[in-house]
């Protein structure tokens, strides 16, 4: 036998030996887990955690009473719609990202205010004129989004967005 067939079956021997071992006790199934209470959708109480919840879920939850159709993904954060106004919304979810880490646009004014008892800021001209956002604390290091943006008026943007995270604020889970 040649010295690689040897080394060959030794390397073998070797890895079956080690995969051999015995475990002393008895085999048993693992006791059942929790699942009780678990939702996967709505519930601020027990709803899914940030990094599970799908923004175009959430705006179709909240779309009859916003008056939003053309429902898409926006990107990996988000989803974006239209109200009949015409203003185009948008709803980003950042689970590792607070609202200590937006950065607003170079001419943003920022306000503190609150959404459902949570921290936020209102964004006015967060990236053009005619376009805002309400970023809304879920915990200290997550947040959303909701951003307006009217091709006539600010003001149409941020009354939308305040109103859009307003139904959104109790669709977000509970920190």
């Amino acid at each position: 036998m040649n010295r690689s067939r040897i080394l060959a079956l030794l390397l073998i021997a070797g890895t079956v030996t080690a995969c051999s071992t015995q475990e002393p006790g008895t085999p048993s199934a693992a006791p059942p887990q929790d699942t009780e209470g678990t939702k996967t959708s709505g519930s601020p109480s027990t709803g899914p955690s940030l990094d599970e919840l799908d923004p175009c879920d959430v705006l179709t939850e909240i779309a009859p009473k916003n008056d939003l159709t053309d429902m898409a993904d926006a990107d990996s954060n988000g989803c974006s719609a239209k109200n009949s106004k015409g203003v185009r919304v948008q709803l980003d979810v950042y689970p590792t990202l607070g609202i200590s880490q937006y950065q607003a646009g170079a001419n943003s004014e920022i306000s503190e205010t609150t959404v459902g008892g949570r921290a936020a800021k209102l964004v006015k001209k967060t990236v053009t004129d005619l376009d805002c956002t309400v970023t809304i604390e879920v915990t200290s290091s997550s947040r959303v989004d909701v951003t307006g943006y009217s091709i006539s008026s600010i003001d149409d943007s941020c009354a939308t967005a305040q109103a859009l995270a307003k139904d959104v604020e109790p669709e977000l889970p509970k920190s």
